[in-house]
């Protein structure tokens, strides 16, 4: 059960930013994440490889796939681009907070929202997820 909702968690981001690349054909895209499926593929890998198979072109993404973390995520980015330059963050609904603040904790100044839905029970559980990591984070000084 706990796949099947993270499956399509992943196919409505993925939905997101291929209709952001369709609509703006001169944008590039960020793919990050480095934790690595049974196959051994990134979560950057695996992204790439459905925008690939939708037909974006592998010249419009960038891979960062040493992030283990949304910490990492922003650190990693921000080594990629300039932090200081606008950016449109795409993620679940559920994460966008969490994802925006942590953006801004490592120095992006201008972070545009671009949620993907959810499932209703997709979102329910994710967002007591979100709650823990933030009450880890805020707990563990991190």
């Amino acid at each position: 059960m706990q796949e099947e909702v993270e499956q399509r968690t992943v196919t409505l981001i993925m939905n997101t930013a291929q209709a952001y690349l369709e609509k703006y054909p001169e944008a590039q895209l960020i793919l990050t994440g480095g934790n690595a499926d049974g196959s051994g593929r990134t979560e950057a890998v695996v992204m790439r490889d459905i925008l690939t198979e939708r037909g974006i072109v592998n010249e419009r993404m960038i891979l960062e796939d040493q992030a283990k973390s949304t910490k990492d995520n922003f650190r990693n980015t921000a080594q990629i681009i300039d932090p200081g330059e606008p950016v449109v963050l795409i993620s679940s609904n559920y994460h966008m907070d969490r994802a925006v603040q942590t953006a801004e904790s490592a120095g992006f100044s201008d972070v545009l929202r671009l949620p993907a839905p959810s499932s209703l029970l997709g979102f329910g559980a994710n967002v007591i997820y979100e709650v823990v990591l933030e009450l880890n984070e805020l707990t563990q000084g991190k």
